[in-house]
């Protein structure tokens, strides 16, 4: 479960334009599996296998401490620190 705050980061995140595109999705697959989507129905509507969601959300998991020690650029024209 991610706390509000880690959510809205996520979000903001998935949502800027500048963040990379596998990144994207794998903030999408973490907000949908944290909103209660099983595995299986995040990679249906991702069109991706269920695997790749599982270490989505986990290697996301992992890296969210960095994302909240570090000073949020996302969303002011800074591109993503995470790999």
């Amino acid at each position: 479960m991610l706390s509000k705050e880690d959510r809205l980061e996520a979000m903001r995140r998935f949502k800027h334009k500048k963040t990379k595109a596998h990144e994207r999705l794998r903030y999408h697959a973490l907000l949908l599996v944290t909103n209660g989507y099983s595995f299986q129905q995040t990679a249906a509507v991702l069109f991706v296998d269920p695997e790749s969601v599982s270490r989505s959300r986990w290697d996301l998991s992992a890296r969210r401490a960095r994302w909240l020690e570090e000073p949020s650029t996302v969303g002011r024209g800074a591109v993503s620190t995470l790999a």
